[in-house]
């Protein structure tokens, strides 16, 4: 969108379109972005399919953006706020953000590296298992490792287990099997 036409379409709109719409507007503009900023990573209990419900609920001002659920961030990039604080529980996602925000070059760079096969991904999966080795990765490295991880889990599901050691699928399908078996044999009336 040229200034011009960004422009006209603000004065246009400014009756019909909400405030955070206008905000993104502006802060598209200003960080130069093409199209529509959206979460990179797939994460479980994503918010962005509830963004059209939720947007009337967000604050029509605020100073700071505090997300203590980021995961992968729907919220930040629908409201690209120009202060914010991001929080998780997951370190290695957390990782992510700081890398995008000081080395996202080099991750990229580090991202075109990934093999697409399973001896591969079944490598890059299992290289935390082995702490010594995984301790001696870079952070880039390490993001790269998880965003690829993301990529290429069954349906997009990354999920680790106590230990922070990514599981296996055939490990989730086993025990939603049980669990659904259980659930047959013992309703659970709500």
């Amino acid at each position: 969108m040229t200034q011009k036409s960004l422009s006209w379409f603000i004065r246009k709109n400014n009756q019909k379109t909400g405030y955070f719409e206008l905000k993104r507007i502006k802060n598209k503009k200003a960080k130069a972005i093409t199209d529509n900023p959206r979460p990179f990573l797939k994460w479980a209990g994503g918010k962005r399919q509830l963004i059209p419900q939720m947007d009337r609920y967000f604050p029509k001002k605020f100073n700071k953006f505090i997300e203590p659920f980021v995961g992968g961030g729907a919220i930040f990039f629908y409201l690209l706020p120009e202060n914010a604080v991001l929080i998780d529980k997951n370190k290695e996602l957390m990782n992510i953000y700081r890398v995008l925000k000081s080395n996202v070059n080099e991750l990229i760079e580090l991202l075109r590296d990934h093999k697409n096969n399973r001896e591969y991904f079944y490598k890059i999966r299992n290289i935390d298992r082995d702490s010594g080795e995984y301790d001696k990765w870079t952070d880039v490295e390490k993001a790269s490792r998880t965003i690829y991880l993301n990529k290429c889990c069954y349906n997009g599901l990354y999920r680790v287990n106590s230990k922070g050691h990514l599981e296996e699928i055939l490990e989730i399908l086993i025990f939603f099997m049980i669990l659904i078996l259980f659930l047959q044999d013992n309703p659970v009336s709500i």
